[in-house]
């Protein structure tokens, strides 16, 4: 099964804790992508990397957005001949034993029809580390993508930038046909978004806010809408999911980091999403 595998992580100005992360996984594979979307050369970064001879290194130099920079990696692990890749964001990493686990249960499961198979990065669970269920997205970081899948719906879509690029995804292979799985009890250590500790406005109490900038925001005001609107006869229920979690982030951004630009930026994604407009803001 290694022979078929290849893992991909997208960077963007990347700390020094990315190479640990890499780290997690780098021995389980026999290559490793890196895509660098940094628009100036992180030469620190780069050099730590000369000790490790799995490491393809792709420097963009320029964000090129998460979906273009996925599509670059897919195509390379296609030309090399794999017929899997796990995809990473550069901010997660796997504890102990649970990329082992993954990999072995990967190679357990009948993947005839499978699009591609996330796992679980909201809580630890210990149980069977090959149970698995059938969903309508998981998230890109530490998922195996099937390149043969990704080929026949055309590729993540670069026009999204990012956010929301991995549920489009899941959705075009459903509508494709292929099957989206999760693996519940694998676990991967990932960062949404930012944590910080904030006064409530109404108690003055310290609470824990994840919080957004309004760049972000943006892009997720109007690619959410953009994905409500185009799959809503076919993911209704997702509606509701995107409605509530636009309105929970707009309103922390809002309260808690940048209330002027915050509005400012969602207005401009409601009106980019109105006109068509996409791609880079």
């Amino acid at each position: 099964m290694q022979n078929e595998i290849i893992a991909a992580v997208i960077t963007y100005y990347p700390m020094s804790n990315v190479l640990e992360n890499i780290k997690s996984y780098y021995p389980y594979f026999n290559k490793i992508i890196i895509v660098d979307n940094s628009d100036s050369p992180q030469t620190e970064f780069y050099n730590s990397l000369e000790n490790l001879k799995k490491i393809i290194l792709i420097k963009n130099g320029e964000n090129i957005g998460i979906g273009a920079a996925l599509n670059t990696a897919c195509k390379m692990a296609e030309e090399l001949d794999y017929k899997w890749i796990m995809t990473m964001d550069q901010d997660s990493f796997f504890e102990t034993n649970s990329i082992e686990n993954y990999i072995n249960c990967l190679s357990s499961i009948n993947k005839s029809n499978i699009g591609c198979i996330g796992i679980n990065y909201i809580e630890k669970l210990k149980s069977d580390y090959c149970k698995s269920e059938i969903v309508h997205n998981v998230i890109t970081s530490g998922t195996f993508v099937n390149l043969s899948a990704w080929s026949k719906i055309g590729g993540f879509n670069k026009d999204l930038f990012i956010d929301g690029v991995d549920d489009e995804f899941c959705f075009n292979l459903i509508l494709r046909k292929f099957q989206v799985l999760l693996l519940p009890n694998i676990y991967l250590s990932h960062n949404l978004g930012e944590n910080k500790k904030v006064k409530q406005l109404k108690f003055g109490k310290l609470t824990t806010r994840n919080l957004h900038s309004p760049t972000r925001i943006y892009y997720m005001t109007r690619n959410y809408l953009f994905l409500s609107h185009k799959y809503k006869l076919y993911f209704p229920e997702k509606r509701k999911e995107y409605r509530k979690a636009l309105f929970n982030k707009f309103k922390n951004s809002f309260l808690y980091n940048s209330p002027i630009q915050t509005m400012r930026l969602f207005i401009k994604g409601y009106y980019h999403f109105k006109v068509n407009k996409f791609g880079k803001l």
